[in-house]
């Protein structure tokens, strides 16, 4: 059986396109029975650009200024221009842990110095005892660092002096 090109009206736009005899032998392979509905401009816009670089305008957490990131960011996460994602230590890149999760950490570490403390006071101690990264102690998910045990055990040596 040969194909022809075939005219097919566009169902948004109202523009007449060409169902290619290649293509109609595509769907006949892929079992698909029905004619195509939509031209290709308009398929592409409802499939959202598929293949298109995303770009999304926000203001760099660090400082200030406008730029453009090739993702959607996340709620709660930071996001950085290329000049201070660049400037950053090495280190810092990888965040592992929330907020929540090194609040828990502290507050077991206190325990096991003997202190009871709430997640609070911890959260307190983490904030007051903060290093070379800039946390919202009050977001439980805040990105953070993998921390060592040293640093925690720090945190949780400063509740001492809280109580």
């Amino acid at each position: 059986m040969g194909f022809a090109d075939q005219d097919v009206l566009c169902v948004d736009c109202g523009v007449m396109f060409v169902f290619s005899a290649g293509e109609q032998q595509f769907f006949k392979e892929k079992g698909f029975l029905n004619l195509p509905k939509h031209c290709k401009l308009c398929k592409a816009k409802r499939q959202g650009g598929v293949g298109r670089r995303i770009e999304t305008h926000v203001i760099c957490s660090e400082c200030g200024s406008q730029t453009s990131v090739a993702f959607k960011p996340t709620q709660g996460r930071p996001v950085l221009c290329r000049t201070c994602f660049g400037n950053k230590p090495k280190g810092i890149h990888r965040m592992s842990e929330t907020m929540g999760s090194v609040i828990n950490k502290v507050v077991h570490a206190a325990e096991r110095m003997g202190l009871l403390v709430t997640d609070e006071q911890a959260r307190e101690a983490i904030a007051r005892q903060n290093d070379d990264y800039v946390i919202d102690a009050f977001n439980p998910m805040t990105p953070m660092p993998e921390l060592p045990s040293e640093t925690i055990d720090r945190y949780a040596e400063s509740l001492l002096d809280m109580k």
